[in-house]
Order: C-alpha cells, then sequence, then structure tokens
C-alpha cells in the first residue's frame, strides 16, 4: 500500500521507496525504522519523522532528499490546495527535510570532500538503486544541487569529459545552421524543375540523425512516470515540435507540385527558424546569459494567461465594432478576420481612425454587389459610439491590461533573480546530464554509434555482461561501509552542533535574565562522548594522510630517475647517478 501511495504522489515507479522482498508481511529489523520515517513524511509528522531519521544507521542524505521530495509533491497536489495550512505545513517540511540534507552534506563535504562528492553518485539500494543526483534533479531540489559537493563533481564530469566535445557539437550545429539556411535561401526549387541538391541532403541526414539520438535518449529514461505529463519538459517539447515540421516539410517538397510548392517552402522557412531558435539551449549553461533564457521561458508563460485575459476584451470590442460599423456582413472566415482584426493591431498603436472616421466615397462603395465582389471595400457607417468605443478600449488596453503584463514580467524577472544561482545551477545539471549521455560524434556520424550501441546492448543481454561505466550512477560495494561510517559521522555532527548551539543561546539567554554580562558567561564543558567525536576525528584524518603520503613515496620509488651532480669549482668531469 505505501509503495502505491509513493508511486502517485511522486510520478513514477523507479521511486518506490520499498522492494517486492520488503512488501511482504514480514519487514526486516533493519528496515522498520525506514517504514515508520515514510509514514511520518506522509502524515506531515515532522518530530516523528526525525526521530525514525536519527535511528537509522545508513542512507541519511539520501532519505532526507526522498521525505523533501514526498513533501513537495503532496504541497502541489491540487487537493491539498483548498487546505490553505496544510499546503503552507507541507511546503515548509520540504525546506525543512533538503535543509536537513544540506546540512549533513556540508558536514560530510568538510570531512572528506572527496567520499562526499562520491556520495552523490553512489546507488542506494534501499531506495530501489536510485542515487542522490536522481532524486535532486528529478524533483527539482535546486538548493542542494546548488552545494559546493555537488557543483565539483559536476564540473568534473564536465571538465574531464564532454566539455571540449561539446564545443565540436556546438560548432557542428552552428555550420549545419548555415547549410540549412543557405540551402532553403538560394537552392529550394520544386522537384519538377531541379532535383535536391547536395545542401538539402547533408540537412535531411543531419535532422534524421539527430532526431534519433533524441528518440534513444528519450528510450533510454528508466524512470518511467506514471504521470505522461512529466514526460515532456519546455524543450522536449519544443523539439518533438520541430521536428514534426521537417518531417512534414519534406513530405511535403517530395508531394506537392510547382503551384502549390509555396506550401512547402513556408514550412521549410518556420522549421528553420525553430532550429535556429533551438541553439539558445547552448546558453543555458552560461552563468551569466543561462538565467535569462530562463527568464525568458517563464515570460512566455505570463504571456499565456496576458492572452487569455485580453482575448475576452478583443473579442467583445471586435463584434462590437464590426456590429456598428459593418452590419449584416457575410458569414465565413473572413468575419471572423475582421473581429479580431481592427482591435488586434490597435494594441500596438495602428487605431484605424479613417474607418471610425468614415472613408472617402471614392476608395469605397455601399453597394453590396460591387464590395461583395471585390470592386472596392465597403464604406463603414459612421457612428459617434465608435470613437468613445475606442478611447475606452485604449485605456483598457494601453493602461490596465499591459501594465498588468509588465508587472507580471517584473514579478518573474525578480523570482528568477533572486534565486538566479540556484536556478542556473539547476539547468546546468540537467544539461550536463543530457550531454553526458550524447555521442561524442557529430551528426550525421553520430549513427555509428548507434549502431556500436546496439551492437554493444545486444552482446550484453548475450553474455549477461554489465553495460559500461556511468558516472552518474556507480555501485561502490567496496567502500560503500566506508561512506556508510563517514555519513553517520556528519549526522551526528550536525545534531550536536545544533544541541550545542541552542545550549549557547539558552546560556546567554538566561544571563541576560539574571542581569548579567553575557561576556563573562560561557558554554558548559565538552561532554566526554563529544571528545571522543573529536578525537575520533582527528585520527581518521591523520590516518588519511599517512595513507596518502606513503602511497606518493611508493610511487617516488617505483620510479627511477637520474641525478646529474655538477663540480662548480671545476672539476674535470661531471657524475651522474642512478637513484
Amino acid at each position: 500500500m505505501v509503495n502505491k501511495a509513493v508511486i502517485e504522489i511522486l510520478g513514477s515507479r523507479e521511486m518506490k521507496p520499498f522492494t517486492a522482498d520488503s512488501e511482504k508481511e514480514e519487514i526486516q529489523e533493519k528496515d522498520i525504522f525506514k517504514h515508520l520515517f515514510i509514514w511520518a513524511v506522509l502524515m506531515d509528522r515532522r518530530e516523528l519523522a526525525m526521530l525514525f531519521w536519527k535511528k537509522e544507521d545508513k542512507d541519511f542524505i539520501c532519505s532526507a532528499l526522498y521525505a523533501s521530495a514526498l513533501a513537495k509533491r503532496l504541497s502541489e497536489n491540487p487537493i491539498a490546495g483548498e487546505h490553505t495550512d496544510q499546503l503552507v505545513a507541507l511546503w515548509a517540511s520540504h525546506r525543512f527535510y533538503e535543509d536537513l540534507a544540506y546540512s549533513v552534506m556540508t558536514e560530510m563535504y568538510w570531512k572528506d570532500n572527496s567520499l562526499a562528492r562520491q556520495l552523490l553518485v553512489t546507488e542506494v539500494k534501499r531506495y530501489n538503486s536510485t542515487t542522490v543526483f536522481e532524486i535532486s534533479e528529478k524533483f527539482a531540489l535546486m538548493k542542494f544541487i546548488g552545494h559546493a559537493a555537488c557543483q565539483t563533481k559536476l564540473n568534473k564530469i564536465w571538465k574531464g569529459h564532454i566539455f571540449s566535445e561539446t564545443s565540436t557539437l556546438k560548432l557542428a550545429y552552428m555550420a549545419m545552421l548555415v547549410i540549412f539556411s543557405m540551402f532553403v535561401l538560394t537552392d529550394l526549387y520544386p522537384i519538377p524543375e531541379k532535383n535536391p541538391s547536395v545542401m538539402e541532403y547533408m540537412v535531411i541526414a543531419w535532422a534524421v540523425t539527430t532526431s534519433t539520438e533524441e528518440i534513444r535518449q528519450a528510450l533510454g529514461i528508466k524512470q518511467v512516470s506514471w504521470n505522461l505529463m512529466t514526460w515532456f519538459s519546455f524543450w522536449t517539447f519544443y523539439e518533438i515540435v520541430m521536428y514534426s515540421l521537417f518531417i512534414t516539410s519534406v513530405l511535403l517538397r517530395l508531394t506537392l507540385s510547382a503551384n502549390d510548392f509555396f506550401h512547402a517552402r513556408m514550412v521549410y522557412s518556420l522549421t528553420l527558424g525553430l532550429f535556429i531558435i533551438n541553439s539558445m539551449q547552448f546558453f543555458l549553461v552560461s552563468k551569466h546569459i543561462g538565467p535569462k533564457v530562463i527568464m525568458i521561458g517563464r515570460m512566455m508563460f505570463d504571456i499565456i494567461f496576458f492572452v487569455l485575459i485580453f482575448a475576452v476584451f478583443l473579442f467583445g470590442f471586435g463584434v462590437i465594432y464590426q456590429a456598428t460599423m459593418f452590419p449584416n456582413s457575410e458569414p465565413g472566415f473572413q468575419l471572423f478576420k475582421d473581429i479580431v482584426y481592427m482591435p488586434y493591431w490597435q494594441l500596438y498603436g495602428e487605431l484605424f481612425l479613417d474607418n471610425i472616421a468614415g472613408k472617402e466615397p471614392s476608395t469605397c462603395t455601399d453597394d453590396a454587389l460591387l464590395y461583395r465582389n471585390g470592386t472596392l471595400a465597403r464604406c463603414p457607417e459612421v457612428n459617434q459610439i465608435n470613437t468613445l468605443l475606442l478611447a475606452v478600449y485604449m485605456v483598457v488596453t494601453h493602461i490596465i491590461l499591459v501594465n498588468i503584463l509588465i508587472a507580471m514580467f517584473s514579478h518573474t524577472f525578480t523570482k528568477v533573480q533572486d534565486n538566479n544561482e540556484l536556478v542556473w545551477k539547476y539547468h546546468r545539471f540537467s544539461l550536463i546530464r543530457e550531454y553526458y549521455d550524447r555521442s561524442s560524434l557529430i551528426p550525421p556520424l553520430i549513427i555509428i554509434s548507434h549502431i556500436k550501441k546496439c551492437v554493444m546492448c545486444i552482446a550484453c543481454e548475450l553474455f549477461k555482461k554489465r553495460e559500461t561505466k556511468n558516472k552518474f550512477k556507480i555501485s561502490n560495494k567496496p567502500e560503500s561501509e566506508q561512506l556508510a561510517i563517514l555519513e553517520r559521522y556528519s549526522v551526528y555532527r550536525h545534531l550536536n552542533s545544533s544541541i550545542r548551539l541552542r545550549r549557547y543561546h539558552a546560556t546567554n539567554t538566561e544571563a541576560e535574565k539574571d542581569g548579567f554580562d553575557t561576556s563573562y558567561t560561557q558554554e558548559a564543558d565538552i561532554s566526554l562522548e563529544e571528545q571522543f567525536d573529536l578525537l575520533t576525528s582527528e585520527v581518521y584524518k591523520m590516518q588519511k594522510n599517512q595513507e596518502e603520503t606513503m602511497k606518493d613515496v611508493k610511487e617516488i620509488k617505483s620510479t627511477k630517475q637520474n641525478l646529474l651532480i655538477i663540480d662548480l669549482n671545476g672539476g674535470s668531469a661531471n657524475r651522474t647517478y642512478k637513484i
């Protein structure tokens, strides 16, 4: 039951907290506190959840992030929206658990930054072999992703694996856009007049192989969402539309005759524009330009809400204009166009005063036969109420609606600007994750990589071998115990530091009540357990430094070097010794 509830809340089958074995009636003793912890999170019992969380023996950071994701999804549930108090409490719990994971990671990173970075990509068997990185990315836990440990790990992957390859992909993409533009602008003819050029074949091969790579990445996602709407991000939906239009343009180009070829040219041009705009994804990795691209995307959603409100006034005033100026119009699509034409362009300052005041009789006619067959335009009927309507419409649209849109843009800008660095780090993580899975070959040579991966996949299935290493997901069995010890130590340090801080504030408060100067008030002596903890910390650090020193000494001994000794007193010969 708990598994089903969590899958429904998180929207992912792969994020279930318990495996098939733990779903049985017999719950293993080591998983009791995990069951109770998740129950407390679902019930929003924060104190109980903390109690059970401290009783676990490992995976503290993963558990805290998992709880943060659960609380966040519960707070976003439409049913919870009816109860404002519960929604606020759940959102506060989400922030609390994320802060808890962040604090423990800080202690762990201070103690051993190498193991802390390794923990981020290590599979957590108790949570269906997911990783800390996967939970943070999937549920947009931006504060944790912005931690120094996460960012340094990403830097190592980015600089060590895909930085140079991404530069090559960017150059290849820009080169192909130039070829695509030259082909559409200078060499797009109907097939009866001229056969497809080499540039067109290059563009088709590039688009086909690139779309194949996108499909491969989509099928390679193991965390299939329970809700299909969570499959599609903005850029995924954008690319689906872009490649669909490209396929449509190629089909129209091959089937339309010379008389109807304009439609193929129009779709080709629209597709080229979408490909050019798609290059904005490359800016997301930039710390300065990336947040601005995110702002543009968020402002597009603001425009959607503005258009919905504006459409009400547009149709309202448009119908009044049409009914008073051109009564008894012919039904059809042209009538719909006439209704929205004037009020839409009036938003940008085109007032059509000649229509409202009345056109010159020489440029229009009242004869129905002439304006229906298109010989002359129909003369509008002059009505003083139209001038008043125009004044009201301009006040509503230019002063009220446009300023509302500007205020919405300002709010979006401020909200993104306040979290500028966190938003950039989160989207940078997603971009690095995407390009890590991409092939280093440029399209259309990427088809070689596809064939290679198919062969390797078949070989892995036949010989029952595991797939190649993934820097975003590793299984570190030899160091799992060491990670667990370090994580327990970090939790202990975090909890004790909180206790010491509370004790310090309590001591100062009592001193102020008694009228003593707080500078003379000292904290109680450190407990024996805390002294042992500090001593263990120092011993652990000394052992690790000693191991690294011994390793360096062995490397020096294993390599032979020539030592050249020069006699500065004018000796007859120099001597060379091997050490």
